[in-house]
């Protein structure tokens, strides 16, 4: 009886002051897939410069979200020329964003049994990236191509237009510069100017 009158008076207590253990919650992650003009122009000891533009470039990020205005990425980009296939870069590394004046996560909170969602509409972001890129320096042909291996080092900004709850519509630029470390060693830069989707999870 006793251990009956502890849960009841527990029970109570929660629904009563249940706005005390109100649950706040957000999106976790956020992927983005991009696609747009990817130029690049890299020289070195003994490789004459070699600059070439890709209007077909994929970009692929997953958003790890560490607040609402922060958030570490995982990048892989890969600039292919579609009607030769022959592929100028490819890149995969790390980064972070940091969102200016806007949330960058879509948040929720959970209070009395009532849920309230509250998604950014327009986000505007900064960031940086870095991570190891493969780059055609000498070009063979068709099949054949020499490649240097390069630290990349790059900065973006961004905007996204919220057009669903977990659809976004996004606009990015970078620069980014290049120090070769293979036995084929390159420096150069990298402009591009991107399109894509974003997609909460």
């Amino acid at each position: 009886m006793q251990q009956l009158s502890v849960i009841i008076f527990v029970a109570l207590f929660l629904f009563q002051y249940e706005n005390v253990f109100a649950l706040d919650k957000g999106s976790r992650y956020q992927v983005h897939t991009r696609m747009g003009l990817f130029s690049g122009s890299y020289a070195g000891s003994g490789v004459e410069t070699r600059a070439w533009s890709v209007p077909t470039t994929i970009d692929i990020e997953m958003e790890i979200f560490q607040s609402r205005v922060k958030s570490y990425t995982l990048r892989a980009v890969m600039a292919m020329e579609l009607d030769t296939n022959r592929v100028n870069y490819t890149y995969a590394g790390i980064g972070q964003s940091n969102y200016i004046a806007s949330r960058g996560r879509k948040d929720f909170r959970t209070e009395k049994r009532v849920q309230f969602k509250n998604t950014p509409k327009l986000r505007y972001y900064w960031g940086w990236n870095v991570g190891v890129a493969q780059v055609l320096v000498i070009d063979f042909g068709l099949v054949l191509g020499t490649y240097s291996t390069v630290l990349d080092m790059s900065g973006n900004a961004g905007a996204i237009y919220q057009v669903g709850e977990n659809l976004g519509i996004e606009a990015r630029a970078g620069l980014g510069l290049g120090y070769g470390f293979s036995t084929v060693t390159v420096t150069g830069t990298t402009t591009r100017m991107l399109v894509g989707l974003t997609y909460f999870y």
